[in-house]
């Protein structure tokens, strides 16, 4: 059993014994194929910094583990350009309160990075290794702030989504966490099984709310659901921003939302995205500006991914409620490309609120991730 192969910090209680100033560049950092290793990077100091590096076989049977975990440093951190393995969890921010009173993970810069679970940990594939290692997401904050998430490879996550937003003020000793200030752009996501989920607060413990959180221009390949917003009783979000996505097949359903009473998400904004309908559509509550106070959602399309081929989306996304989403002319008839990117035909060419294609800008995301754009 291996718990921390590299640990930058640990369970310090003052600012002045945190280590900082500490950089792991270019570094091979691996658990072993078949036992447990609970994580490879423990990233709780100050100024502190993972580059070009390959971090691997990190996993743990009925326990979460993880490539990269922080919950005790309070950053700044840097994390690009690396390969992260991790079972439960390639990088997640919280999970543990921190000993220091106030601390919350700050100043993150998550870019370029491959974060990756292999098919030889899913039980069911011809290439199973034996080990039913726990699974669960990519990539998770449930204490972090000013975070930008630009130009990542998510690849491969059967046990839940590519990417959770939530507030965990996880042993009742930390009342402070927060999730916010948050971008997450230009990534592409693979193989995944849900999309993003979003809690507005911790729903078991006192914790700030989830406020200004971007998801945009990111093409989202998802067999489930694109995203879920969850809330609890007087725990308001604030401040979601969902623009210029791409998400299919979403074979399940487009998104939902979940809240016991209004309102739900203050200043909610929906606005340029191509979503795949799924067996059930989108719920969410409806019709009611109590809900949704100062929502904006606009020229959004629902696509049945079975009916691509032809570019006729089912009659269901034509004549949808009009309070779920504002339609654009056409918007069932959605022509794609195999890679997701829309053909000269497609009357979703340039039709969005800002005058540009519905869904992501493909170009952009190969700018990001490589820095190489596929312009001539």
């Amino acid at each position: 059993m291996i718990y921390s192969i590299v640990a930058f910090g640990g369970d310090e209680k003052a600012d002045a014994d945190k280590p900082h100033h500490l950089i792991l560049d270019r570094c091979y950092v691996h658990g072993n194929a078949g036992l447990n290793s609970r994580r490879g990077v423990l990233l709780n100091g100050a100024s502190s910094a993972i580059v070009e590096s390959h971090i691997s076989e990190i996993h743990e049977v009925g326990r979460d583990s993880q490539a990269v975990l922080g919950y005790n440093g309070p950053g700044p951190f840097k994390i690009v350009n690396n390969f992260l393995e991790g079972a439960t969890e390639n990088i997640m921010f919280g999970g543990g309160d921190p000993t220091i009173r106030g601390l919350v993970p700050s100043d993150i810069e998550i870019r370029r990075n491959h974060l990756f679970k292999p098919l030889s940990w899913r039980p069911g594939d011809p290439g199973f290794a034996g080990v039913p290692w726990l699974v669960k997401n990519l990539l998770e904050l449930k204490n972090a702030q000013r975070v930008l998430i630009e130009g990542n490879f998510l690849e491969n996550n059967w046990g839940g989504n590519a990417l959770v937003l939530t507030p965990r003020n996880q042993e009742g000793t930390a009342p402070w966490s927060v999730v916010q200030d948050v971008l997450f752009r230009s990534n592409i996501v693979k193989n995944s099984l849900g999309g993003f989920a979003l809690q507005t607060s911790d729903d078991l413990q006192p914790s700030q709310p989830t406020k200004r959180i971007a998801i945009v221009n990111n093409a989202w390949g998802v067999t489930r659901t694109f995203f879920g917003l969850t809330g609890v009783s007087g725990r308001v979000g604030e401040d979601l921003l969902v623009d210029h996505n791409t998400a299919i097949p979403s074979g399940y359903s487009g998104f939902y939302m979940e809240f016991p009473n209004p309102p739900a998400m203050i200043r909610f904004r929906l606005t340029n995205n191509l979503i795949g309908f799924g067996s059930f559509g989108v719920a969410f509550p409806k019709g009611d500006p109590k809900w949704l106070p100062g929502a904006t959602i606009a020229r959004n399309a629902l696509v049945n991914v079975a009916d691509i081929g032809d570019g006729q989306g089912p009659t269901r996304n034509a004549n949808h409620d009009q309070a779920m989403y504002t339609p654009f002319p056409n918007a069932a008839a959605v022509w794609l490309n195999a890679d997701g990117t829309l053909t000269a035909k497609s009357p979703n060419r340039r039709a969005g609120t800002d005058g540009k294609d519905i869904g992501a800008d493909f170009d952009e995301l190969l700018r990001a991730y490589t820095g190489q754009s596929s312009r001539k």
